[in-house]
C-alpha cells in the first residue's frame, strides 16, 4: 500500500508538476513551495539566538515578554513580501503552512524558546477570515505547532471587532485602532502558562501588542512573540 502511495504521487508529479511559487519553474518531487534556488535566496534574520534583536528592540517597554524573533527580513520588492502578497491574496495557503514548518524547525532546538508551553495566533475577524478563505497567522501557527510538538489553539482568542486596515497608521493611531479588539475564550487554557503569539509580518507592532496585553492579564501567563516577517527600511 505504501509503495502503491508513493507511485500514484511521482506519475501525478510527472504529468501534473506543481510550481515554485516564485519562479514558476517546476519543482523536484521533494520540494514543496519553492525551489531549492529560491528557498537559498531567503533572507534568514538568525534572531530566534539573538536576544537583543530587531523585533525584540521594536517591541520593548510595551509589554513584558520572554523572547520576540522574525524568521526573514521583509523588504520592499523583496521574495518574501511577494511570498506574504499571494498567501493573502492569491488563495494559496501552502506558502503559510511551508512558512510554519521553517518557523518551528528553528526554535524546537533553540533553548531560548525551549520554556513555550502552547501557541496562539494572531486573529482575523470572522468577516475578513470569511473573505480570505483562511486566516493566514492560523495556518503558519498550526505548522510550526506541528514542528516543535506543542499544542495550537487556534479559536482561543478572537478578534471581536472588525477595526480599520492598518497600513497607512501611524504606531499611536494603531494602537488606538486596536484597543478592544481581542478577547480571550478560554482563560482557564492559559493560566501559569508561557505562549508564543504567531503573526505573519512585524511592522510597527501594534496588533501583537493589543493581542499579548489581552493574554498578559490572565494570571501567571508569560509571552514570547515570533512573526515571519520583520519589515526593514
Amino acid at each position: 500500500m505504501r509503495y502503491w502511495k508513493v507511485w500514484k504521487q511521482s506519475i501525478l508529479h510527472l504529468f501534473f508538476p506543481s510550481l515554485c511559487a516564485l519562479c514558476k519553474q517546476a519543482l523536484l518531487i521533494q520540494e514543496q513551495v519553492l525551489c531549492i534556488a529560491c528557498e537559498q535566496k531567503l533572507p534568514y534574520t538568525h534572531y530566534h539566538a539573538l536576544y537583543n534583536n530587531e523585533t525584540s528592540i521594536r517591541l520593548a517597554g510595551r509589554f513584558p515578554f520572554q523572547q520576540a524573533t522574525s524568521l526573514f527580513y521583509f523588504t520592499q520588492g523583496s521574495a518574501v513580501q511577494e511570498l506574504m502578497h499571494i498567501l493573502k491574496y492569491k488563495n494559496y495557503p501552502e506558502i503559510g503552512t511551508y512558512f510554519g514548518s521553517l518557523l518551528g524547525k528553528q526554535l524546537r532546538n533553540e533553548a531560548n524558546f525551549q520554556s513555550i508551553e502552547a501557541i496562539v495566533a494572531v486573529p482575523l475577524h470572522f468577516k475578513k477570515e470569511q473573505q480570505r478563505g483562511y486566516n493566514q497567522s492560523n495556518l503558519i501557527a498550526a505548522a510550526c505547532a506541528e514542528a516543535m510538538g506543542l499544542p495550537f489553539y487556534s479559536k482561543a482568542l478572537v478578534r471581536k471587532r472588525f477595526t480599520q486596515t492598518q497600513t497607512l497608521k501611524t504606531r499611536s493611531e494603531r494602537v488606538d485602532n486596536m484597543e478592544a479588539a481581542f478577547f480571550v475564550n478560554n482563560t482557564n487554557l492559559f493560566v501559569n502558562k508561557h505562549l508564543l503569539i504567531i503573526d505573519d509580518v512585524l511592522t510597527t507592532g501594534a496588533t501583537i501588542e493589543a493581542c499579548a496585553i489581552k493574554l498578559l492579564q490572565i494570571p501567571g501567563t508569560q509571552i514570547s512573540i515570533a512573526t515571519i516577517g520583520v519589515v526593514i527600511s
